[in-house]
């Protein structure tokens, strides 16, 4: 039996509701070259996998338009695809990667069960050296200092508050 599942998608500023209500369904979005939001708002409960040419177009400066929840999703989304083998070890580094500048603890919460799911991953193995030591670096180099602010119950760097207010 399927189910019509409701999907909000935002693209160009504007959410729109589609009706998925067989196999695949078709939208018309207004920015075809601008970042494209499926599951806006974070409220529907299904994964999103973004195929290469969307998942690049949510770079740093479309990161900043996302609300928490949006952010959340799409670490989770990206880590689900990566434990299912549809998106690669490599690819959901670079994702990541633009993720440097979040401050949100619940973002960096699934940003490191990523990595370190990633890490069992690459142990258990037989691992490209360099992915290995780019998957190394990311992590002492962003995740770690987060780690500890965190686990300390001090404040993030700059005074920020762990968690943003108004879920952006």
């Amino acid at each position: 039996q399927l189910w019509a599942i409701p999907i909000q998608v935002r693209n160009g500023g504007i959410t729109t509701t589609v009706l998925l209500d067989g196999p695949e369904t078709t939208t018309t979005i207004v920015d075809p070259d601008g970042p494209v939001v499926v599951n806006a708002g974070g409220s529907g409960y299904y994964r999103v996998d973004y195929d290469g040419t969307l998942r690049h177009r949510l770079d740093v400066a479309a990161l900043a338009d996302l609300t928490t929840l949006e952010r959340y999703n799409l670490v989770d989304d990206a880590w689900a695809a990566t434990i299912a083998g549809r998106l690669a070890a490599f690819e959901l580094l670079v994702m990541l990667e633009a993720f440097g500048g979040e401050r949100d603890h619940a973002v960096w919460q699934a940003i490191v069960i990523a990595l370190r799911g990633l890490n069992r991953l690459l142990d258990e193995g037989a691992a490209d050296g360099s992915l290995r030591r780019s998957e190394s670096d990311m992590y002492f180099a962003e995740v770690r200092p987060f780690e500890e602010i965190f686990r300390q119950g001090e404040q993030p760097p700059g005074g920020e508050s762990q968690q943003r207010q108004g879920g952006n």
